[in-house]
């Protein structure tokens, strides 16, 4: 019998501020779609997205129970 692991996806986005609505879609489509995944870890290269886009961003992402870095590149 083969023992089963669970291991992180670690999925990677860059963005600016004006892409944020379609990123958050393409978020919650990966979501959707990967609910049997135990845990996935998105990462953001930001290029100045604002707080309140984060803050929009880390809240969705909270209601499928997944995590999020964000990392300012500008």
């Amino acid at each position: 019998m083969m023992k089963q692991t669970s291991s992180m996806m670690d999925v990677l986005y860059a963005a600016n501020d004006a892409y944020v609505p379609h990123l958050a879609a393409s978020v919650c489509s990966f979501c959707e779609n990967n609910q049997q995944e135990q845990a996935i870890r998105f990462h953001i290269l930001s290029l100045g997205i604002n707080q309140d886009n984060r803050n929009r961003l880390t809240q969705m992402l909270q209601r499928y129970r997944r995590q999020v870095c964000f990392y300012e590149l500008g």
